[in-house]
Parts: structure tokens; C-alpha cells; sequence
């Protein structure tokens, strides 16, 4: 099974305790710096970010869609302990959501649902339409091994 991979802009010291546990995701990156995770994320495209509000600077909204537009991330989650009503809506976009940490490995774990059921990456093929009538018959074939008199 793949692991939907998650990179975080936070203190890696408070998290690497949750996340030790947490099995339902590959953590590729986590740190502080907002300069430093710009440069990582082109290349490890986290479908996950999970970004502190404080560790966003001056433009919080900017810097989470440029974070998110550069890791073409499926969803962001932009933690927060206290932030004002309008900041919260004007953060809230399709891919970027505002929570209210600190984020649990279990709070994560139900942020990730949305993003596997809204849009696989990877997994089994998903049959678009109706088999057709030659490929049926084949199937039937194929199954009637057993003989009933």
C-alpha cells in the first residue's frame, strides 16, 4: 500500500513524538523554515502539507497557496491556536484548510480521508462504463469450469 506522503512546516522536535506512531502516512519533510521548505517541496511533492499559521510570516495566505501551488499538494492544512475570523475565511480555499491545533495524528489521519476519497493519485484501476458483451461471454466461459447435470 502507498502511503500518502505529508510535509510539515512546524517544530519537528513536538511532532516526531505523534508522528512516530502515526502509520497512515510517509512524513518526507518537517521543519521551520518557510525558505527551506520552498526549495524541497518542487521536488518532493508532499500531497500533504501541514503548515503552522506563526511559521507563514506577514502573508499567511500568499505563502500557503504559493507552499501549496509549489508541492501541487492535494490539500493543506494551516494549523493555528488563535487567528481571527476573517484570516480563517480568507485561508479557506478548495485545497487549503484551516485547523485548529495542535494537530493530532488522529485529527490528521481524518484531514487525509478527504484527500484519498476526493482524489486517488495511485491504487487499482477504476473501470469507467460497462464491460462489453465479448468480454462477458469470456468471463462466463472462463468461470463455468463446473459441470451440473
Amino acid at each position: 500500500m502507498v502511503l500518502p506522503t505529508v510535509a510539515i512546516l512546524d517544530d519537528p522536535s513536538a511532532l516526531e513524538v505523534e508522528l512516530e506512531s502515526f502509520e497512515h502516512a510517509d512524513v518526507v519533510w518537517a521543519g521551520q523554515s518557510v525558505d527551506v521548505m520552498m526549495d524541497v517541496l518542487p521536488v518532493l511533492r508532499p500531497r500533504i502539507l501541514v503548515l503552522r499559521l506563526v511559521h507563514l510570516g506577514r502573508a499567511p495566505i500568499t505563502r500557503a497557496r504559493l507552499l501549496t501551488t509549489l508541492a501541487q499538494a492535494d490539500l493543506t492544512l494551516v494549523t493555528y491556536r488563535f487567528a481571527s475570523p476573517e484570516l480563517l475565511g480568507a485561508l479557506r480555499d478548495e485545497d487549503v484548510w484551516p485547523v485548529q491545533g495542535p494537530l493530532t495524528p488522529e485529527a490528521l489521519y481524518a484531514q487525509m480521508s478527504r484527500v484519498v476519497i476526493r482524489s486517488p493519485r495511485t491504487g487499482a484501476p477504476i473501470m469507467v462504463g460497462g464491460r462489453s458483451v465479448p468480454h462477458l461471454s469470456l468471463v462466463r466461459a472462463s468461470e463455468s469450469g463446473v459441470f451440473c447435470a
